[in-house]
Parts: C-alpha cells; structure tokens; sequence
C-alpha cells in the first residue's frame, strides 16, 4: 500500500509542472476576417490572455478593402472597433467565458462567437 501511496505521489508531482506550463503558455494571435458580409471562421476557441485579430479583406480573401462598412462589436459592450472598410482590429481577451461578436450594421449576418478558456 505505501508504495502504491509513493507511486501516485511521484506521478502526481510530475503532473504540476505540465500543468503549469499549460497554464502560462505565451499569448497566441487568431486571426478572424472580416468580408461583406461575413466572419470567417464564426466560431473561435481561445485561452485567456490571447488576442484576437480581425482582418478586413477583399472579395479575394487577402487583406484588403471590403465594399460595406463593418464593426466588430461584443454583445455586452466590452469592446468595440471604429466602423471601417479595412484595416485590422485587435482585442486581448482577459477573462475566460463566451463572447458573442456581431457588426453593427449586419447583426444578423455576421456574427462569431469566442470561447475564452483558462
């Protein structure tokens, strides 16, 4: 029985410092675009401290000018950009949980939703 009590001791210890690392992994940047009149993709998993970047762009898909003014705006006003044609705009998420983004001007077409993880 102790060396049992040992053994899942040993293993636990070695478990913290993968979980540590997990936890304190470097800020990663997602790239979302934003077209007429779309988000692409519609659905993000992240982790707190990670940045979301979004991308006008062209009818090509590449950064670029996009025929209807757009916003990237949070549902419960947390954020929100200047309402643009192109250009990017960046937001670091700082808590986890979901955030439902939507345009101002097509809320029904174009909306993404961010999972924010620990």
């Amino acid at each position: 029985m102790r060396l049992f009590v040992s053994l899942l001791t040993v293993l636990a210890l070695a478990a913290v410092p993968a979980l540590a690392l997990a936890h304190d992994a470097k800020p990663k940047t997602h790239t979302v675009k934003v077209g007429d009149d779309f988000f692409s993709p519609t659905k993000k998993t992240i982790h707190v401290k990670d940045v979301v970047k979004w991308v006008w762009v062209g009818e090509d898909g590449k950064p670029g000018a996009t025929v209807n003014e757009h916003t990237i705006t949070e549902s419960k006003d947390r954020f929100s950009s200047a309402t643009k044609t192109e250009g990017t705009f960046k937001y670091r998420f700082k808590k986890s949980g979901k955030f439902t983004v939507y345009c101002a001007d097509h809320p029904l077409t174009m909306k993404l939703t961010v999972t924010v993880k620990k």
